[in-house]
């Protein structure tokens, strides 16, 4: 499998892991990640608040919570530049994930991405100057989710030959076209 660009710089499993460790920060009252990243174990989908969340207190199952809740973790706590998740109103996930791309007449590349959960009621907190510098310096592009539906991959300037920042629809194409002229209307200004 070819990787592109940014693969080599991006964190371990091992990493994150160590930096779980060495970090000061800890798990608190944000529970973002309770409400925004999608629990298949639990049939619990994104955007959605987890029956098992309990205001300041955390979650109610934790010892015997889904292994998919016990893996997970966020950028923020495994010490990377972001901030707080209810602070920003995004959640970043620790490790990277793998998308493929393909370009017509070229061959199929694998890219590393950063996965972010945007809570939709901040559709614009994704556009975090931290955010946008950690992605440029780490020549990664990153999928911004609303929910497991509703999303799009940002490409920082290094990916193209203009020294713009990108955006590739990942939506069903409805949902997507919604986002889009939003954006557009957006930009036009009132």
């Amino acid at each position: 499998m070819q990787k592109e660009q940014g693969a080599a710089l991006q964190p371990t499993f091992q990493e994150v892991m160590r930096r779980l460790t060495d970090t000061p920060r800890r798990c608190g009252d944000c529970q973002l990640c309770c409400r925004l990243v999608p629990v298949e174990e639990l049939r619990k989908p994104a955007n959605k608040r987890c029956k098992h969340q309990r205001h300041a207190k955390g979650c109610a199952i934790y010892p015997r919570r889904p292994v998919s809740c016990a893996a997970w973790s966020c950028g923020w706590l495994a010490g990377f530049a972001f901030p707080r998740p209810d602070h920003c109103h995004y959640v970043v996930d620790a490790l990277t994930d793998t998308i493929a791309a393909d370009r017509p007449g070229e061959p199929r590349q694998y890219f590393d991405v950063l996965q972010v959960w945007v809570d939709p009621a901040y559709p614009d907190a994704w556009r975090c100057e931290q955010l946008m510098r950690f992605l440029e310096a780490k020549r990664l592009p990153a999928i911004v989710r609303f929910d497991e539906r509703m999303a799009f991959t940002l490409w920082p300037p290094c990916f193209g030959d203009d020294g713009a920042w990108h955006r590739t629809e990942t939506a069903p194409a409805n949902a997507a076209q919604g986002m889009l002229a939003a954006e557009q209307r957006k930009a036009q200004g009132p």
